[in-house]
Parts: C-alpha cells; structure tokens; sequence
C-alpha cells in the first residue's frame, strides 16, 4: 500500500496494474507559492520548473 500523487499513477489504475483504496477519501493541499525575482537572470531549469508548476495548475 502506498499513497502517491494520481497523476503518477493513473496509467497503471486505468490498466488494472494497480488498485485504488478508500476512493470516498479526497485530500487536497494548499496551492503551492513559488517567489523569485522577475529582473534577475532565471537559468533554463529554473524556466522550465517554473513553466511546469504553471502548467500542472490550469
């Protein structure tokens, strides 16, 4: 039994691979804040984490 983000592993519930457990139980989180400077220079990974985070929030 383990507890993993859905999106990690709704291919494999999809599939039969895995079972879900107490589907009555929904728990959401707090939106998650990520502060940086906009003037500074931002690396390519810092884009692209930052483009990702926006991304799994639409």
């Amino acid at each position: 039994m383990t507890w993993l983000p859905r999106t990690t592993v709704e291919d494999e519930i999809k599939t039969g691979k895995l079972i879900e457990f107490f589907t009555n139980i929904n728990i959401t989180y707090p939106p998650m804040y990520l502060y940086y400077a906009k003037n500074k220079h931002k690396t390519p990974v810092i884009n692209a984490l930052i483009e990702l985070l926006r991304w799994q929030n639409d």
